[in-house]
């Protein structure tokens, strides 16, 4: 255990003594349960920049080809597109009768402060880039007061008490994105959020590395959020804790390693930053416990040591590939790895021999070197060039040997479309090498079956955009309705995208809680329209114009309104015709047949007028059927 000496927090009661015990054990632990997947993680950003790795040292060529930045960047549009492919990517449904008729607003509620206010996209593109690197990735729900100018219409009602005349203070629900080595979690558990929280899936604790200004700070101060005494202890001192913090470690590999130099901490530079506007940064570290919150600024001052201001932790975590038990996911650079670096040595190992065959190793006498006023590094002559030799060389050819290397066989190579190959079918991207035939190609591997290559290949990326909804993006909104029904604390208006006539409705703040069922729906959304298309374009042909169904507005109706590609569909298709309607026609044209009193056999001639030409007409018995 971390004991806390003491002589080193004269300054601490027994409970904040006790406080800081805990946090100093959680982050032993925690350190030592993070640095072997954040060594990975190092290698598998370099990787993604272009850094060049160790391997290729021992090749002439080190050329670096980026294919881990290919890969990912391919699949991102991918991911991205089915999390969002519909504006309203998630319903909620009520979780008791009484709360059935407010759906539509919480609904609305939630969509504006994600999509709108906290613009989820593109923020969450920083978070989707580091799963695929990395495989797990985090994004943080809070919330933060903001001011907003009060006007006329507004009035003088505020949540908090104004500092500043005409200005209200509301709670606003925020969300942001984190950097993975700020998020180090306990040993145990696998999930951030669980419905039990003793579960063993759940971790026991998380602690977030934040940074904070010294604004900020005197502002929780000032309004009784944190220890008064302790942040103006902290404030005052010059004292840094945590100098050999774990996150600032693996920042600073990441930042020298991709500037190719050894370069300062970039969070030291920041926290000694005094010129800028937001003053000097400070490190805190939130201690996220299933019975204690606890924030540690710079690794000695317990700013605050309490009960949970939420049941959840307020992260959220991200995953594409979950690891069964495990905390960290398997990213798509982690299982390529390996392949990306055969790959590129036998790629500069080909060049490599090339390189050998186009400038073999030469031996030059002496005196044609002299001769020429060259050294043995610059006798490589280009074309045309001309080269001076004494009368003593007889034969220029006993002067100057080029050494031929011995022959590579082609064999000693693998063929580029050969890993190509293993990339797609590790990564489930579609194989399109197999839709250029050649030797050994199935009959199901050629161009004629390239759809179904593409579905085999979009089937494993679908299902990981559907983890990261439901492990991640419903996390994140949960959290969202928690921080409001503690913090929001008046009714809000809110602007519904696409509504006819006002756009604006009053969602009231008390329906503002986490009593909802949430429903994600991108991911599924899309794949179920995928397959609804895919079935109608095999059904459709056998329906449209079949004498056997007399429902053809119903049926193009129906199939149009599956597809959602088109928003007014009685414009298009006209108004929806009956029986009385078609009666009536016949009666005004005259009809033979048509009129008096309504009948089947009459009903059953208006419609058999009413359908297109060249159509057989409906008797009585096949219309009943």
């Amino acid at each position: 255990m971390a004991d806390v000496a003491e002589n080193e927090f004269t300054d601490l009661d027994e409970k904040q003594k006790e406080a800081m015990r805990i946090y100093r054990d959680a982050s032993i632990e925690s350190s030592e349960f993070c640095r072997p997947y954040f060594d990975k993680f190092v290698r598998f950003i370099e990787l993604y920049h272009g850094v060049m790795p160790a391997e290729l040292d021992c090749t002439f060529s080190k050329v670096m080809l980026n294919l881990a930045f290919s890969m990912v960047q391919n699949e991102l549009p991918r991911s991205a597109s089915t999390l969002f492919s519909e504006d309203e990517f998630f319903d909620i449904t009520a979780n008791a009768p009484e709360l059935e008729y407010a759906t539509d607003p919480v609904k609305e509620w939630l969509l504006y402060t994600a999509r709108t206010r906290n613009r989820i996209y593109p923020r969450i593109l920083d978070t989707l880039t580091n799963v695929g690197i990395m495989g797990t990735s985090y994004r943080a729900v809070t919330h933060r007061p903001v001011q907003r100018p009060r006007n006329a219409l507004t009035g003088g009602d505020a949540s908090y008490t104004n500092p500043v005349d005409g200005v209200d203070i509301v709670p606003t629900i925020v969300a942001q994105n984190l950097d993975p080595f700020s998020v180090q979690p306990s040993p145990n558990g696998s999930e951030a959020n669980n419905l039990d929280p003793h579960s063993e899936n759940a971790v026991e604790y998380i602690l977030w590395v934040d940074y904070k200004t010294e604004s900020s700070i005197k502002a929780l101060s000032d309004k009784g959020f944190i220890d008064k005494t302790q942040a103006g202890r902290m404030l005052s001192s010059d004292e840094k804790g945590d100098e050999n913090a774990l996150d600032s470690e693996y920042k600073e590999i990441i930042d020298s390693n991709l500037e190719h130099n050894s370069t300062p901490n970039f969070m030291e530079h920041r926290r000694n930053n005094r010129g800028g506007g937001l003053g000097k940064w400070y490190r805190v570290v939130w201690y996220f416990g299933r019975d204690k919150w606890m924030l540690i600024g710079e690794g000695r001052y317990p700013l605050y040591n309490g009960p949970p201001l939420l049941e959840w932790i307020p992260i959220a975590k991200y995953q594409d590939t979950p690891a069964p038990g495990q905390w960290f996911g398997h990213g798509m650079i982690e299982v390529t790895e390996d392949v990306i670096l055969a790959y590129l040595l036998n790629f500069n190992l080909r060049m490599d021999s090339l390189v050998t065959r186009l400038h073999p190793t030469k031996y030059v006498r002496d005196d044609i070197l002299r001769a020429n006023n060259m050294t043995a590094e610059n006798f490589d002559p280009g074309p045309y060039s001309v080269v001076a030799f004494t009368q003593r060389v007889q034969n220029i050819q006993h002067a100057i040997w080029h050494d031929r290397f011995p022959e590579v066989a082609p064999e000693a190579f693998v063929e580029e479309t050969n890993f190509r190959q293993l990339l797609q079918e590790i990564t489930a991207q579609p194989n399109y090498m197999k839709g250029q035939g050649g030797a050994g190609t199935l009959a199901n591997e050629t161009a004629t079956g390239i759809v179904s290559l593409i579905e085999e290949g979009t089937a494993r990326s679908s299902l990981r955009s559907l983890n990261m909804e439901y492990i991640g993006l419903q996390d994140e909104l949960m959290l969202m309705l928690k921080w409001a029904r503690k913090y929001v604390f008046e009714d809000e208006y809110v602007r519904i995208k696409g509504r006819n006539g006002w756009p604006w409705v009053l969602v009231p703040h008390h329906l503002l809680h986490e009593d909802w069922g949430l429903e994600l729906r991108g991911t599924r959304s899309l794949v179920h329209k995928k397959e609804m298309v895919k079935r109608m374009l095999s059904i459709m042909p056998m329906l449209l114009n079949n004498p056997n169904v007399p429902g053809q507005r119903e049926l193009l109706e129906e199939a149009l309104q599956k597809l959602g590609a088109f928003g007014n569909l009685d414009k298009i298709l006209g108004p929806k015709a009956s029986l009385e309607n078609f009666a009536l026609q016949g009666i005004e044209s005259d009809a033979p047949g048509v009129g008096g009193t309504p009948t089947l056999q009459n009903d059953t001639q208006a419609l058999a007028g009413a359908l297109p030409a060249g159509a057989p007409a409906q008797t009585p018995a096949n219309f009943a059927v």
